[in-house]
């Protein structure tokens, strides 16, 4: 894996692009097939020139021309491909001077092949990219703004959490209402697994369901879209987390990042369930969540702030933009707030809303609970400390619990486009 970040540089807040592996394996065959059908292949040498048939004084063709001959003339100082010569070597003159006049007249002909190549290489990295990116489009109805979260190895602080010993990314603010609207029209047009709760449609919610079992459809309240979603369980935000890594649209809900057992909203295996190796987007766990919260990002050491807003100082409650530390809690503003909204209080790594709003799942299991942290727009600055551990039964949905996704991310399209064409270049090269 990549490192993301480079020292204790602080990340962009800039989304990530990540373009599964299979889309772009898909873009790499389907621009295969263009590249054939338009003709970009190995150069291939055109027929004899009419200037060499042999006449009756010329010596018998059988016995001069008996066999093809895989050549290399260099002509006019650069070496052109003469492949499966229909002339083997001779000396005789004339057969010379026709060798010499064909190898000119192809030259003309027959792309050189450095040349043959770079035009190869250009084209395939270009078309692989534009139609992993379409395709990736297509594919993806929910687009999750994630930032890097490197030192690798850190050491874990005082309260023995937020070593991690893999880059990975987070995400920038919670799943939103939008995001998770658009999850349940892809899968809960019947909702058998109960992962729509009717106290979104209210309150502090922000989603409403339309229509009857079997043809629900889902929308996000005006102007609640960009709030984090709420009235979710731990089980909610795992299934939404395998739908992310099983590619979105018709994605499995109980198998992926995690496997559910059961077919039932509180699945079986409920307090066994636990990562599975080679997730690509999963709920973070205690340490992942902790880290990205209160690090300092300043390489692998033991250095933490008390709150997500990179301070040891208490944030402020005040409505947003606010200030450099503040954040949504003790009832200042009686609603949520957007993600983000406070521009200037992200943590060091540029997440934002880790203080307040909603509490957040990770993957902690206490006794019979799950874990949440960060305190909520109602709690005191108190529970927004790193000190302060919460949990919930997994089955709930609370007004005040949310959640937000993390992710390895897979090789960036470019570099398996360049890769890709590569492999391409070597197979075609094995062909000539």
């Amino acid at each position: 894996m990549l490192r993301s970040v480079l020292g204790a540089q602080r990340p962009s807040n800039r989304p990530s692009s990540i373009v599964p592996v299979k889309i772009v394996l898909r873009s790499l065959v389907a621009t295969a097939r263009l590249m054939r059908e338009l003709g970009v292949r190995k150069a291939r040498t055109m027929p004899a020139s009419p200037d060499l048939q042999p006449t009756g004084s010329e010596p018998n063709r059988s016995r001069e021309f008996p066999q093809k001959l895989p050549r290399m003339l260099d002509i006019g100082g650069g070496r052109h491909l003469y492949s499966h010569s229909r002339f083997a070597p001779t000396s005789e003159p004339w057969v010379e001077a026709g060798r010499r006049k064909h190898a000119i007249r192809e030259q003309t002909l027959v792309t050189h092949k450095p040349t043959l190549r770079f035009i190869s290489l250009g084209a395939c990295l270009a078309l692989s990219t534009l139609l992993a990116v379409t395709w990736a489009a297509h594919a993806s109805a929910v687009t999750i703004s994630t930032v890097p979260v490197g030192n690798a190895g850190n050491a874990a602080d005082t309260t023995s959490y937020g070593a991690v010993s893999y880059d990975y990314r987070i995400a920038t603010t919670e799943v939103t209402n939008a995001q998770y609207a658009a999850f349940l029209n892809a899968k809960a047009a019947s909702d058998p697994l109960a992962l729509y709760n009717t106290s979104m449609g209210s309150g502090f919610g922000g989603i409403t369901r339309s229509g009857s079992s079997g043809s629900y459809t889902y929308a996000a309240i005006a102007g609640r879209e960009n709030m984090p979603v709420n009235h979710v369980s731990w089980y909610d935000s795992i299934r939404f987390a395998n739908w992310l890594h099983n590619g979105q649209g018709s994605g499995d809900t109980e198998t992926g990042a995690y496997t559910l057992l059961g077919g039932t909203p509180t699945p079986s295996n409920g307090l066994s369930i636990t990562r599975n190796a080679g997730a690509l987007w999963f709920l973070p766990s205690e340490d992942e969540w902790y880290k990205a919260a209160y690090h300092k990002n300043d390489g692998t050491t033991a250095n933490y702030f008390d709150y997500p807003t990179a301070s040891d100082t208490a944030p402020t409650a005040e409505a947003p933009a606010g200030g450099s530390n503040s954040a949504n809690h003790t009832f200042v503003v009686s609603d949520l707030t957007d993600g983000g909204a406070y521009t200037a209080s992200d943590s060091p790594y540029g997440t934002f809303d880790q203080a307040g709003n909603v509490w957040e799942w990770n993957e902690a299991l206490i006794g019979s609970s799950r874990g949440v942290r960060g305190g909520t727009l109602s709690a005191t600055s108190f529970y927004l400390q790193s000190s302060y551990q919460g949990s919930y039964t997994p089955s709930g949905g609370a007004w005040d619990v949310g959640f937000r996704v993390a992710t390895v991310p897979e090789p960036g399209t470019a570099v398996l486009g360049m890769v890709g064409c590569v492999l391409v270049l070597w197979w075609r090269s094995r062909r000539k």
